[in-house]
């Protein structure tokens, strides 16, 4: 069974191998959105053929997200927009608020129970 299409029989083909690919992938911009997704051909009627195309042959995560989100988007009335915007950001914020409260909770916690075992250590150390 082959894993890899070339021959490499060697140790240092095999790290100029890496070294290549690394290369190649670093030259490839990951997180920008294809080219044929702008502001122009999202806001007319945006056709859903064409979005899920961009989609299933997007190179990354970001320019899936970019594919699926511009026309999306468009779809969608500026105050429809704004609203879901509006709820993402308080979601997002009071999520973290939360999380934080809950973490800052646990460590006063963990540090009130800390406390407390060394005052029954220093007071059995002192009666005894």
């Amino acid at each position: 069974m082959k894993l890899y299409k070339k021959q490499l029989n060697s140790l240092e083909e095999l790290k100029k191998e890496k070294r290549r690919l690394k290369n190649k992938l670093n030259e490839t911009q990951l997180f920008s959105a294809p080219a044929n997704i702008t502001r122009e051909n999202a806001t007319g009627s945006p056709n859903l053929l064409t979005a899920l195309t961009e989609i299933i042959s997007s190179p990354s995560t970001a320019g899936t997200v970019g594919s699926l989100a511009m026309p999306l988007l468009s779809m969608a009335g500026e105050k429809i927009r704004k609203k879901y915007l509006l709820r993402f950001t308080k979601e997002f914020i009071g999520g973290y608020a939360k999380w934080k409260a809950v973490e800052i909770g646990f460590k006063a916690a963990r540090s009130y129970i800390k406390s407390r075992k060394k005052k029954k250590a220093e007071k059995k150390a002192a009666e005894a």
